[in-house]
């Protein structure tokens, strides 16, 4: 992977883990920026931390120059006030071989104090 672009970063009230989990959603355009077509397997997979109920999406083929919407509808649990930053990535990556072919994905989640918001 030579590149990393951050899709989010959110703040949220810390509380019990009881409390209802946060839907986000985050969307992105990604692109064929190479000289080759992407496989039908192509798609965006978590390869790090937390998955937030967005395991994996299809992107079909992109023939390069061609470019598809992402819509990443992420489910982020509550947790305590001061519970370490969480971090997930995600790449573009041949679902079939696991080769990456595009860029990570960066989502980043901290609880915080309702007063600091």
């Amino acid at each position: 992977v030579r590149q990393a672009f951050c899709v989010g970063r959110v703040a949220l009230p810390g509380g019990s883990s009881q409390a209802p989990s946060v839907p986000i959603c985050t969307k992105i355009v990604v692109c064929n920026d190479g000289q080759v077509p992407w496989p039908k397997t192509a798609a965006v997979a978590n390869v790090s931390g937390e998955d937030f109920g967005f395991p994996q999406m299809g992107l079909d083929a992109l023939n390069p120059g061609e470019a598809a919407e992402v819509v990443m509808d992420l489910t982020v649990p509550r947790r305590a006030v001061g519970s370490a930053l969480s971090r997930s990535s995600w790449a573009i990556v041949d679902a079939a071989t696991g080769i990456p072919l595009g860029p990570l994905l960066i989502f980043e989640v901290s609880w915080v104090a309702p007063k600091q918001l």
